[in-house]
């Protein structure tokens, strides 16, 4: 097991998007365990857990570690590929040759998790609610393209910057979610009655 395992498929995000999963996976972080153990863990219905587990296993998330013998039956104990799990930037870029059904995936995926790991880190006092309006902001800027432009290549060279801080070495998993989007565009000004009307003079006397 290693100590961080980044995310970087989109099946991976989709995976752990089920807030059951996320339980599963945090309890398979800690130790190696058959779904009937996971289930009676976390208080839940065995058979409910099967095919969350097949899916975790699937993703390349957890793998199975031991096989075991008992009474008739083959016990099969599966543990986490990693202690923390961290997401790669880019599964939120968003390319638009690819289909416009994989962009909103993609999108939703990655939202999904962010809200799944903040709750979580919440839970887990990793963050503290006074400290919400410290690392969570929301707003809306009016700019132009030009604009919008300059601070999308600040952001590109921030967000290396964060890659090439992730290090072996760090105490602490972080996650960073962000996106520059368009809400709404100014619409075009639409033209004077002035201006309408000798456009009009000038289409009359071409006609005569």
């Amino acid at each position: 097991m290693t100590d961080i395992y980044m995310l970087r498929e989109l099946e991976q995000i989709r995976a752990i998007a089920d807030p059951l999963r996320i339980r599963i996976l945090d309890v398979l972080c800690h130790n190696s365990m058959t779904t009937k153990q996971v289930a009676e863990f976390l208080g839940e219905n065995v058979n409910k857990l099967y095919h969350h587990v097949d899916t975790l296993e699937a993703a390349g998330l957890i793998k199975l570690v031991d096989t075991r013998k008992n009474r008739g039956t083959l016990e099969k104990y599966f543990q986490a590929v990693a202690k923390h799990f961290t997401l790669s930037p880019t599964l939120f870029e968003v390319r638009l040759v690819e289909s416009e059904q994989r962009s909103e995936l993609t999108f939703s995926a990655a939202l999904q998790a962010t809200l799944t790991e903040i709750k979580q880190s919440l839970a887990k006092r990793l963050i503290k609610p006074s400290e919400t309006q410290r690392f969570f902001t929301r707003l809306h800027v009016r700019m132009t393209k030009a604009k919008a432009a300059e601070l999308e290549e600040k952001f590109q060279s921030w967000l290396k910057e964060c890659e090439a801080a992730d290090s072996d070495e760090g105490d602490v998993v972080y996650g960073l979610t962000a996106t520059l989007y368009p809400v709404e565009a100014k619409p075009a000004a639409e033209e004077s009655p002035t201006k309408k009307h000798r456009l009009l003079k000038r289409a009359l006397r071409r006609k005569e």
